[in-house]
């Protein structure tokens, strides 16, 4: 009997033996799969430079049973992120042997937005007037910002010459600020006319500077998609001052060749100034200003400025 109680014992200990061998087993062959839910999506969006930042995301672990890890907690493995190249990404997690992909993209901090002018002629100025630019911030959410909002400044534009110009841009409020660069394209010039039919042509001798906002250029480019693009003037394409010392009592009518340079060419325009009561009044008033008013015997006035003053009176009445 104790011979047969030994086996049947043996017999037991090795059924315990083979039936947690065979759990075991079970529990290792258990597979488990990994996702990422929409609302435990990390930051998917990085500013070129930054860091990889997956401290928002959480794992889906599903085998026999269910459970949510950190995204970025201890035996989880992401690779495939390059923070110096812009572009979608696509990155791999690892965990337990399973794995998944997610997709991240990398940007630029700041963009050329909706009619921002990402195109030149040469002897061009900056456009800060139309258009947007796109700002990422560091979490990944944008905003877009008008060109001539006075939170930006953008330096390093030169149009004198052709090619591709890096334009350094730079958003600054009381809490943060934004450095980045934007690239444009000048052309050269192929086909320039200049419009002065509506030009002002008729000046007074009392004007104090010219007024050329009518006149504009009509230019096609060489390449690129500029075909017959208005450029209106401004003062850095004016070569010359008003001049209305030209006119006297002796020459009460003068004419005056106004140069315009643009894209290194120069075009002229003629105005004509015409002595006015205005400034016969103002001269009047400049030579009378020398009387001395300040003895007791008053002013004393000769027939000339006399003549002057009384002169001046009419014109003005």
């Amino acid at each position: 009997m104790k011979k047969i109680a030994k086996i049947v014992l043996i017999l037991l200990m090795l059924a315990t033996c083979i039936f947690a061998v065979t759990a075991c087993d079970k529990n290792q062959n258990t597979k488990i799969t990994l996702s990422i839910s929409n609302e435990n999506m990390p930051q998917t969006v990085f500013v070129k430079g930054n860091e990889l930042d997956l401290s928002a995301g959480k794992l889906t672990v599903s085998g026999k049973e269910q459970t949510e890890i950190a995204l970025n907690g201890e035996g989880v493995a992401v690779t495939g992120y390059d923070k110096n190249t812009v572009g979608a990404q696509t990155l791999t997690v690892t965990y337990q042997g399973a794995s998944m992909t997610f997709d991240v993209k990398v940007v630029e901090r700041i963009v050329a937005g909706d009619k921002f002018t990402k195109e030149y002629v040469t002897g061009e100025q900056f456009d800060t007037l139309a258009g947007k630019l796109v700002i990422t911030k560091d979490n990944g959410e944008s905003f877009d910002i008008a060109t001539s909002d006075t939170k930006l400044t953008f330096s390093g534009f030169d149009s004198q010459t052709a090619g591709v110009k890096n334009v350094n841009v730079t958003y600054k409020d009381d809490q943060v600020e934004y450095v980045g660069v934007v690239p444009v394209t000048v052309y050269e010039i192929d086909r320039i006319n200049f419009n002065r039919m509506h030009m002002k042509t008729d000046y007074k001798s009392h004007d104090t500077e010219l007024d050329l906002s009518s006149g504009h250029f009509v230019v096609t480019a060489k390449g690129g998609s500029i075909q017959n693009k208005y450029i209106y003037l401004d003062d850095s394409m004016v070569k010359t001052d008003l001049d209305t010392s030209l006119v006297s009592e002796s020459n009460p009518s003068a004419e005056q060749i106004i140069t315009i340079s643009f894209g290194g060419r120069e075009f002229q325009h003629k105005i004509t100034i015409t002595l006015t009561d205005v400034t016969r009044i103002q001269n009047a008033a400049k030579s009378l200003a020398v009387l001395d008013w300040s003895g007791n015997d008053g002013c004393k006035v000769t027939d000339e400025q006399g003549k002057l003053a009384v002169s001046a009176y009419e014109m003005y009445m």
